[in-house]
């Protein structure tokens, strides 16, 4: 996802070069620490407690790059976070060595009762599908929503500096 974001620096730029752009540099990044932070606590809300240890495998990068390029992301190493975000379609068997991971995870099995519990969820699954909880989709809808203030913020502070420093 790319975001464009345009300031309105009313001749800051034309004035002094490099103290508008060492003050727009520090903001920016510290807008992109704010967006990304937000980001990172909607997906945490949004996602589902019953998952126990899905949360903890929620991660947000550190901002990278300079200057104007800036990027950071949010994101699951989880195996079966992609199932919780999107859903499983009902009449489908989900991969059955991932499911057992999880299961061993959650309940300490191994052996034939691992194998058993992991195939009676798999039929369960496949019976009823999985509802997605889109917690990365929704937090970037609200994100959408959110960033204008975070930008007006942003400039605002970018103005005042201006006018202390």
């Amino acid at each position: 996802m790319e975001i464009e974001i345009k300031f309105n620096f009313k001749g800051m730029i034309l004035k002094d070069y490099n103290k508008a752009m060492r003050i727009f540099n520090e903001e920016l990044g510290k807008l992109f620490e704010e967006g990304l932070e937000f980001l990172h606590g909607r997906v945490l809300d949004g996602t589902p407690i019953w998952q126990g240890h899905l949360s903890d495998g929620i991660f947000r990068s550190s901002i990278k790059g300079t200057g104007l390029n800036l990027y950071g992301t949010t994101f699951t190493n989880i195996v079966y976070g992609n199932f919780i975000e999107e859903g499983f379609p009902i009449h489908a068997f989900p991969n059955f060595q991932n499911l057992a991971d999880w299961v061993k995870a959650k309940l300490n099995l191994t052996g034939k009762d691992l194998y058993l519990v992991t195939r009676v969820i798999s039929m369960k699954i496949a019976s009823y599908g999985i509802k997605g909880r889109f917690m990365f989709k929704k937090a970037f809808e609200e994100g959408q929503i959110e960033l204008p203030k975070m930008v007006a913020r942003a400039e605002k502070r970018i103005i005042e500096r201006w006018d202390k420093e």
